[in-house]
C-alpha cells in the first residue's frame, strides 16, 4: 500500500505509471498521494539531467536524443557508409538496418557489453559492418554532444556516484524485471544516500490452477464463462494476460462487450469497461491516416479513386452542411470507372454538378484550389520548420477534427499528433530537405508513438505477457501458454554475436526460464485466484505446453469438448432483414443490377448495393477486356446508326464502302483507350482492330437481310420509378418497323446471355429487358428481345406482341410456357418480379436465399453469403 509521502515514484514502462495512478486511486481518498510524481525512469532522469547545472560544461552532452532522432543519424552514417564502401550492396534495407543497429547499440548499452568482448567476436562480415558504423555514431554522438536515452542512464548513474547528486529523497521503484541491469544499477546509486522502497517487494503468492482445453476456441470461452461467474461472485476486478494478445484481442474484446457490456455498439459514449494495454500507434487512427491523405494530394499528381472516396467520406472536416453532398460526390467517382484522379480533374468534375450541389461542395472547391497553390515550389529543399508551417496551414484551412466533438480518447490522439507535429522541428535531420522526406519523418513518428491511456475505471484489463502488474485483482486468468505463442524469440541480430549473447545472457533459454518464472510469480502475488491454461490445437495445428515444468502440474484439469458445452457461446444473429429504407424516391447508381442482385439473393443485393461492400478493381494496362471490347463495339454501332439511320442506307453501302466505315468509327473510338493502355503494343492494337472491324462487318451483314426498319434511338437515357426506387436506364437500340412498331433490343458481346426461354421464365434473374419493356415511357413497344453480337455468332432472338410480327425464326410472339402465353401477359409477370424485388429491397431483406441455378460467378462479395454453410443446412432441413 502506498502509505507515505515519497518525492517521486519510479516505473520501468508507461503502462506501470497508469497502473501506479490506478493503485493510489484504489487505496487512498488523499489528495496529497493523488499529486505524487509518477514517471518511467526514462523521464525521470532525462528531466534531472537537463535540471542540473553540470550541462553547461564542454564535455558534457546537452542534447538527450530519443528513438526516433537516433534512426536519422543512423540512416545517414549506413546511407553514407554503403555508399562509400560498399556501392555493390546499395539495395540494402536502410530502414531494417537502422533497426537492427539501434537495437545492438541498446543491449550493448543495457547488458553493459564490454567493447573489448565486442571486439574479440568481429568474426562476421555483420559484426565488422556494425563495428565500423558504430564507431561513427559516437563520433558523430560526441561532436555534436547528443547523447542517447539508453546511455543516459549509465551516464547519470556515474555522474551521481561522481558527484554527490541526488540525496536525501524519498523514493518508491516499481517493479524492475533483473534483465534491465542499467535500471537496478541507477536504483542502486539512489540508494546509498537516499530512502528507496520497493513497491509490494514481499506479497504471498498463490499457486496457480492449470487448465487444458481442446482447441482455442474452447478455451476463450471457458475464459468468457469465468468473467461471467467472478461477475456472478461480485469479482469485477479481473485480468486476463495472454502472450498471443495481439492475435486474440480483437476476438477476446468483441465477445466480452457483447458478454457483458452490449450497450457500447448502441451509444458512442457508453463507458467502457475493457481496458487494453497493448496499444496502438497513432499511425494506425483514422485521423492520422486522413491527414497522410491530405499530405498526398500536395506531393502526388494523381491519388487512386479508393483514396479519393476515403478523403470525401472523412467526416470531421470542412463542414458538417456539405457531407452528405461530398459523400454522394465521392459516389459519383466510382461510378465514373476512372481509376486515378488529379486534383484538376476533380475539379473539373466538381463544376459538372447540378448547382446546388456545386453550392453544397463549395468548401471542398476552395480546399482543393488551396492546395493546387501549395503545390507550386513544393519540390525544392526548405528547413523543416517551413514544413511544419505548412502543415498546420493545411490543418486549418481543411478544418481537420473541428467539425464535431471529439470524445476523450480522439483528444489524446490529437494531443500525440499535435506533440509530433511540434517536436519535428527538433529532429536531427540534414538542414534543409524536400516534401517527401518531411512526410517520411512524419510517418516514423506517427509509427513509433503511442497515446497514453485514459484514466477511468475498468473492471476488466486485457495485458499481454510481459507486461509487469501492479494493481491488485480479484481474479486473474493467464491463457495461451503455448510454446507457439510463449516463448516469443526475438529475430536474430546479426550484429551481435551469438558468443555474446551467451556471455551475457541475452534471450538465452536460460533468460527465458527464468523470466517465465518472474512474470507468473509476479501475478501470483496480485491476486488470490490464478488460472493458467493451454490449448492442444490452434486452427488444427497441435501445441505443446509452455514451460509448463514450472507450475505444480498435478493440479492440471482437462476440460473436455462436448457438444453441449458451445451451446452457451452459439450467437444466433437474425441476419436476414436490415432497417427497412423509410424515404420514397431513393435514387439507385446501378438501379438494375441492385434488383437483379436482390433477385438472385437478398444478401448479394444487401451487401454489395446497399451497403458497397465490394472491393475496388483495378483495370490491367496490359491487356484488353473483354468488358473493353463489348464497349468499343456499342459505341462504334451508337456512330453508325446515328449517321446512316436505317436499313436502307445500309443497303446502299458496297462492301468497300462500309469496311471503310466501320475502320473509321474503330479508329475514332480506340484512341481514349489506346491513350488509357500505353504499355500495350501497337501490334496488338493492330489484331484488336482486325478483330473489331471482322465482328462488326459480320453483323451489319447480318442486319442487311432483315425486314426494313429505322433505328429510332441508340443508347438512350431514361429514368424509371418502381415503387419507392429510382435510376437511370440507357437502352442500346430502339427499332421502328414499318408498321410504326417499336422494339427494343440490347446488345450482349458475351458468350453467355439470357436464352429466349429464359425471357418468358418465371425465374428469370435478368431483368435488364424487362425493365425497359415496362418501366420505361416508351410507347408501342411490340417487343424486346437480344442482339447478340461476337467472334462466335451472330443472333436476333426475343418475343413480340403480334403473331405476324416476325423479325426472325426466333425473334416471334411464340411463347413456349405454361404461366405466359400472350405478350401482355409477360409484361405482366415481369412487371410483378419486378415489384417483388424492389420491394423486398425497400423492406431491408437481406437473407441468404437462392435457387440452386443461380449464377454466382461474377458475385464480387462471394465471401460473405457463406455459401458452403447455407448450403450444409438446406441439406439439412433448416430455414
Amino acid at each position: 500500500m502506498i502509505n507515505q509521502f515519497y518525492n517521486v515514484i519510479l516505473c520501468s514502462t508507461s503502462n506501470q505509471v497508469d497502473d501506479v495512478y490506478q493503485k493510489i486511486e484504489n487505496e487512498t481518498k488523499n489528495v496529497l498521494y493523488k499529486q505524487l510524481d509518477v514517471l518511467t525512469i526514462d523521464e525521470w532522469v532525462t528531466n534531472q539531467y537537463k535540471n542540473y547545472e553540470f550541462i553547461n560544461e564542454e564535455t558534457i552532452p546537452v542534447k538527450i536524443i530519443n528513438s526516433i532522432e537516433e534512426k536519422f543519424i543512423w540512416e545517414n552514417i549506413l546511407t553514407k557508409f554503403i555508399n562509400d564502401n560498399m556501392r555493390h550492396r546499395a539495395h540494402l534495407d536502410i530502414n531494417e538496418l537502422c533497426e537492427f543497429c539501434i537495437q545492438s547499440n541498446k543491449l550493448i548499452s543495457e547488458y553493459e557489453i564490454t567493447d573489448q568482448d565486442l571486439k574479440n567476436n568481429l568474426y562476421f562480415h555483420e559484426a565488422k559492418f556494425f563495428h565500423s558504423c558504430r564507431q561513427i555514431f559516437y563520433e558523430y554522438v560526441e561532436e555534436n554532444h547528443f547523447l542517447t536515452r539508453y546511455d543516459l542512464i549509465e551516464k547519470f548513474t556515474k555522474i551521481i556516484q561522481e558527484k554527490d547528486l541526488i540525496h536525501d529523497q524519498s523514493f518508491l521503484i516499481a517493479n524492475i524485471d533483473p534483465d534491465k541491469r542499467n535500471f537496478l544499477r541507477l536504483v542502486s546509486a539512489l540508494s546509498k544516500k537516499n530512502q528507496v522502497s520497493w513497491l509490494d517487494k514481499k506479497r504471498k503468492k498463490v499457486s496457480p490452477e492449470t487448465k487444458k482445453y481442446q482447441n482455442t476456441k474452447v478455451e476463450i470461452n471457458a475464459v468468457l464463462d469465468w468473467i461471467k461467474e467472478c461477475r456472478a461472485l461480485k469479482k469485477y476486478n479481473l485480468l486476463i494476460v495472454t502472450p498471443a494478445l495481439e492475435q486474440f484481442q480483437t476476438i477476446l474484446e468483441s465477445k466480452i462487450n457483447k458478454a457483458i457490456q452490449p450497450e457500447v455498439y448502441k451509444k458512442i459514449d457508453a463507458k467502457n469497461k475493457i481496458r487494453t494495454k497493448l496499444r496502438r500507434p497513432i499511425s494506425s487512427e483514422p485521423a492520422t491516416k486522413f491527414i497522410n491523405k491530405i499530405l498526398l494530394l500536395i506531393i502526388e499528381e494523381e491519388l487512386d479513386v479508393a483514396t479519393w472516396q476515403s478523403i470525401l467520406y472523412y467526416p470531421n472536416w470542412l463542414d458538417e452542411a456539405g457531407l452528405e453532398s461530398r459523400q454522394r460526390f465521392a459516389d459519383f467517382l466510382k461510378q465514373t470507372k476512372l481509376k486515378e484522379l488529379s486534383i484538376e480533374k476533380i475539379l473539373f468534375l466538381l463544376s459538372k454538378q447540378n448547382d446546388a450541389e456545386i453550392q453544397s461542395l463549395a468548401s471542398l472547391q476552395n480546399f482543393l484550389l488551396f492546395i493546387v497553390e501549395k503545390k507550386h515550389g513544393i519540390n525544392k529543399k526548405q528547413p523543416i520548420e517551413q514544413f511544419t508551417l505548412l502543415l498546420n496551414e493545411v490543418r486549418d484551412k481543411s478544418n481537420w477534427l473541428k467539425i464535431y466533438k471529439l470524445l476523450p480518447f480522439e483528444i489524446s490522439i490529437l494531443e500525440s499528433i499535435n506533440k509530433v507535429v511540434n517536436s519535428i522541428n527538433s529532429v536531427i535531420i540534414p538542414n534543409k530537405i524536400d516534401f517527401k522526406k518531411y512526410i517520411s519523418v512524419l510517418d516514423y513518428y506517427f509509427e513509433n508513438i503511442v497515446p497514453r491511456a485514459q484514466q477511468q475505471n475498468f473492471e476488466v484489463t486485457l495485458s499481454g505477457f510481459l507486461e509487469d502488474h501492479i494493481v491488485e485483482y480479484d481474479a486473474i486468468w493467464l491463457m495461451n501458454m503455448n510454446s507457439c505463442f510463449w516463448p516469443r524469440k526475438i529475430n536474430y541480430n546479426p550484429f551481435l554475436s551469438r558468443a555474446i549473447l551467451g556471455k551475457y545472457h541475452i534471450k538465452t533459454d536460460d533468460f527465458y526460464d527464468e523470466l517465465t518464472k518472474l512474470k507468473i510469480g509476479q501475478l501470483s502475488s496480485k491476486t488470490s485466484s490464478l488460472t493458467l491454461s493451454f490449448a492442444e490445437i490452434d486452427n488444427d495445428l497441435l501445441m505443446t505446453p509452455s514451460l509448463i515444468e514450472h507450475i505444480n502440474t498435478s493440479t492440471i484439469v482437462t476440460e473436455k469438448l462436448l457438444k453441449h458445452s458451445l451451446l452457451s457461446h452459439q450467437e444466433f444473429l437474425q441476419d436476414d432483414f436490415s432497417l427497412p429504407i423509410k424515404s420514397d424516391g431513393l435514387f439507385l447508381n446501378r438501379g438494375i443490377n441492385t434488383l437483379e442482385n436482390q433477385r438472385k439473393c437478398p444478401a448479394w443485393g444487401f451487401y454489395e448495393n446497399r451497403c458497397g461492400a465490394i472491393r475496388f478493381e483495378t483495370n490491367d494496362p496490359y491487356e484488353i477486356t473483354k468488358m473493353e471490347e463489348g464497349s468499343l463495339i456499342h459505341k462504334c454501332l451508337e456512330q453508325f446508326w446515328k449517321k446512316h439511320k436505317t436499313q436502307a442506307n445500309l443497303l446502299k453501302l458496297n462492301s468497300q464502302e462500309l469496311k471503310n466505315i466501320i475502320r473509321e468509327y474503330i479508329d475514332n473510338e480506340i484512341i481514349t483507350l489506346h491513350k488509357a493502355k500505353k504499355s500495350i503494343s501497337n501490334d496488338l492494337w493492330d489484331c484488336e482492330k482486325e478483330y473489331l472491324h471482322s465482328v462488326l462487318y459480320k453483323w451489319l451483314n447480318f442486319e442487311s437481310e432483315r425486314s426494313p426498319f429505322e433505328v429510332l434511338d441508340t443508347e438512350k437515357n431514361y429514368e424509371v420509378n418502381i415503387g419507392p426506387l429510382k435510376f437511370n436506364v440507357r437502352i442500346d437500340r430502339i427499332d421502328k418497323l414499318v408498321g410504326g412498331e417499336l422494339i427494343i433490343l440490347d446488345y450482349k458481346t458475351g458468350n453467355n446471355p439470357i436464352s429466349r426461354k429464359g425471357l418468358f421464365s418465371q425465374e428469370i434473374d435478368d431483368l435488364q429487358l424487362a425493365i425497359y419493356a415496362c418501366y420505361t415511357p416508351l410507347k408501342k413497344v411490340s417487343g424486346a428481345g437480344v442482339a447478340l453480337i461476337n467472334r462466335k455468332d451472330n443472333k436476333l432472338y426475343g418475343i413480340t406482341s403480334q403473331k405476324n410480327l416476325n423479325l426472325s425464326k426466333t425473334f416471334n410472339a411464340k411463347i413456349d410456357s405454361k404461366e405466359v402465353s400472350t405478350w401482355d401477359e409477360l409484361l405482366s409477370q415481369w412487371g410483378q418480379i419486378i415489384k417483388e424485388a424492389a420491394l423486398s429491397y425497400k423492406d431491408g431483406e437481406c437473407g441468404i436465399k437462392f435457387k440452386d441455378n443461380t449464377e454466382f460467378k461474377y458475385c464480387r462479395i462471394l465471401p460473405l453469403l457463406r455459401l458452403p454453410e447455407k448450403r450444409y443446412q438446406y441439406e439439412c432441413g433448416y430455414e
